[in-house]
């Protein structure tokens, strides 16, 4: 199994396996006789009229209008169904299972599961695709030919329940052949032909059949020659390489060396969203609160794997080689025509967040429209940053009254349903810190070709016995950049707007004033004659706890809400907020009773909540959050009984697995109820056959 990190609240956190796709070493094929191949004369015949309607399909490109070669689409159930290397929710995974409808490659329970069998069989009997078996086989051979029978055996006890428990996943099975002559053929060929007038005949063999056949084609060439031709930079021990071609074709996925060493990194390589469009998809969900959770494995782990067990053509050892410079730029320009082939597969994506409420504090309209246009390269790191900050708030909030509920982060563009209160106030700071940060970390971490230590201070004296030396954290530069996103945004003048500023102004002040001094002593067998500082960041927690202060303290400005309709009110406004402290947190209403559902402005209430009274290592603030989210809102306190599974007695299995058994253990959890229902729940709870909770 594989050690990653977690893009959540800046900390770095142990994800163990919670799919099977690490390589079983202890599989053994069988001796004796191979299997006879038994040709399926049905996959035979249909491949064979794809390909020649796609070669008659190119026949006819020269008749075809621009619009229409660009239309095509292909998508996957690859990073998301197979690895769990990210969280989706509803929405992104009906839009997910619409795409591999369009994909026509096995829905998305067989080709995941399919998947999982590969990784842990790869090139055995048990490999659905064994390259072992020859390029074509690989390719194409093994569509044609009945699976072997370790394939069935081994897929068939492969742990799934987390696909049969998505409802969007088995409705998609049960639907499949419907979906697939709808999204992969009618609706490519009836599309051009309503839009721009392509003829049928056309719309069917070009952006059905051909564009059909040219994905299948790149899609299979990850299984063929990936697992062939290339590199092993990561593991030298692994079939799987690293080939350029197939990352042109496959849009970034024939990093495969890197995925199979490393199958739970939602990014697939070391490159990022730089050169691969499926990361910027993801990214990009992740921004507008669709997706969550992206698992990305720490830069020095991979590092060491790659010291360890690479085949020593890893960049770290070729610093100036093409595969360091050269080969991602001219990757990236690749990509780019891949995106065209592609181009309905973004374009429904901006259609479908055009017609849905997103759950991010910012409009991705504006987003989209204002300066960032020209920091595309940042893109990523701001989506990481922001989703950062929004977690961080709902860690520091989660035993308040108001616990940062997504409906109430987003900010609508009309001022009348926009709230300007202590909480607002809070976000902006929060998410302005965590994009700042974020760009500052990944920055120092080398992800940036334009951005380096901040060594502007160094040789100075610093203070009695110490220089300032070293390789400081660029907060500069993250400072910056974020501007160039965060502030972008607001285009107002009036009071609102002011406020919003400030308390962009006021994250980015929380992340300068908790950087920390780190120190190297310098003498004669240490003695510490001298010593040379620099600045680091600290853990992004450090930062939510000192804006957490900032937010009781927080300052209500009396202005109109209105103001800066003229020249001489926003003067006012100007002189007002430029009498504040930068680092101070600022807002212009009351809260409003987070105690009671108020759903004009998103707030649930505390109704419900889960509340905690006592166990290890809790905070007076937590223990006192009972009274704080019951008792002071009029609700009474019940206790329920729960049983909950985590994993135990975790055993290291050479080489290189970690696994785990699970275990159940009963914990009492409290809730807020009402009082005068208390009798109800009770009957309730006995009609269902559960034990009834206790009331205090």
């Amino acid at each position: 199994m594989t050690t990653a990190e977690t893009r959540r609240n800046g900390e770095v956190a142990t994800e163990e396996s919670t799919v099977e796709d690490v390589f079983d070493e202890t599989y053994r094929e069988k001796e004796g006789p191979k299997p006879p191949r038994k040709i399926v004369w049905r996959n035979v015949i249909l491949m064979s009229l794809l390909h020649a309607g796609a070669m008659y399909g190119l026949t006819l490109v020269s008749s075809a209008s621009a619009l229409t070669l660009m239309w095509g689409v292909t998508a996957g159930a690859h990073r998301l169904w197979s690895h769990r290397s990210y969280k989706a929710k509803l929405p992104l995974r009906i839009f997910l299972a619409f795409a591999n409808s369009m994909a026509f490659q096995n829905d998305i329970y067989e080709w995941a599961r399919d998947h999982r069998a590969h990784h842990k069989y790869s090139e055995t009997d048990a490999d659905p695709h064994n390259s072992g078996r020859g390029f074509f086989f690989a390719h194409i051979g093994w569509l044609l030919v009945r699976k072997h029978p370790d394939v069935i055996e081994k897929g068939s006890k492969l742990e799934l329940t987390d696909l049969k428990a998505d409802p969007v996943v088995m409705f998609q099975r049960k639907n499949y052949k419907m979906s697939v002559v709808l999204m992969c053929f009618v609706f490519p060929t009836v599309v051009p032909w309503y839009l721009w007038g392509e003829s049928l005949w056309v719309g069917y063999f070009i952006p059905g059949i051909l564009r059909y056949a040219l994905v299948l084609n790149a899609t299979w060439l990850v299984n063929s020659a990936a697992h062939l031709w290339g590199n092993r930079p990561y593991d030298v021990h692994i079939s799987p390489r690293e080939n350029r071609f197939v990352t042109f074709s496959a849009i970034g996925e024939g990093f495969h060396n890197y995925h199979h060493t490393f199958p739970y990194d939602y990014a697939t390589s070391e490159f990022g969203c730089k050169l691969n469009l499926t990361t910027c998809f993801i990214d990009f969900m992740c921004f507008v609160g669709l997706a969550t959770d992206c698992k990305k494995v720490p830069k020095e782990l991979v590092m060491a794997r790659a010291q360890r067990t690479g085949d020593g053509s890893h960049r770290s050892r070729h610093p100036l080689s093409e595969t360091a410079t050269g080969f991602p730029h001219r990757l990236l320009g690749y990509s780019l025509f891949r995106m065209f082939l592609h181009l309905d597969l973004y374009y429904y994506m901006f259609i479908l967040m055009a017609h849905m409420k997103t759950c991010c504090s910012w409009s991705v309209n504006n987003f989209l429209m204002t300066g960032p246009k020209a920091y595309l390269i940042y893109s990523s790191s701001v989506a990481a940053g922001a989703q950062s900050g929004i977690e961080e708030c709902k860690y520091q909030f989660a035993w308040d009254r108001w616990n940062c509920p997504e409906r109430a982060l987003q900010l609508s563009t009309h001022s009348g349903l926009r709230s300007a209160n202590r909480e607002t106030a809070f976000v902006h700071a929060i998410s302005s810190a965590g994009v700042m940060y974020t760009l500052t970390r990944n920055c120092s971490l080398g992800d940036f070709d334009n951005c380096g230590c901040d060594d502007t201070r160094n040789g100075q004296l610093g203070g009695q016995g110490w220089l300032w030396g070293g390789c400081s954290d660029n907060v500069g530069f993250g400072e910056a950049i974020s501007k160039q996103f965060v502030d972008a945004l607001e285009t107002g003048q009036d009071a609102r707007a002011a406020m919003n500023l400030h308390n962009n102004e006021a994250g980015r002040k929380a992340v300068k004033g908790t950087m920390k001094r780190t120190c190297k002593c310098h003498g004669v067998s240490g003695s510490c004659t001298t010593q040379t500082c620099w600045l680091q960041l600290p853990e992004f927690r450090e930062v939510g706890n000192y804006l957490k202060e900032k937010y009781h303290k927080g300052l209500k400005v009396d202005l109109l809400k209105g103001a800066g309709n003229s020249a001489a009110s926003r003067g006012a406004i100007a002189e007002t907020f430029s009498s504040i402290s930068k680092k101070e947190l600022v807002h212009l209403e009351d809260s409003p009773d987070y105690c009671l559902e108020n759903r004009t402005l998103g707030l649930p209430g505390t109704e419900g909540r889960e509340c905690l009274r006592k166990g290890k290592g809790l905070s007076k603030w937590e223990k006192r959050s009972c009274k704080r989210l019951c008792g002071q809102c009029g609700l009474a306190v019940e206790e329920r009984e729960a049983e909950t599974v985590s994993s135990c007695n975790c055993k290291f299995h050479w080489c290189c697995a970690v696994r785990c058994e699970q275990c159940r253990k009963t914990v009492t959890k409290y809730f807020c109820v009402k009082r005068e229902r208390r009798g109800r729940n009770e009957s309730a709870g006995r009609r269902k056959g559960a034990r009834p909770g206790k009331k205090h």
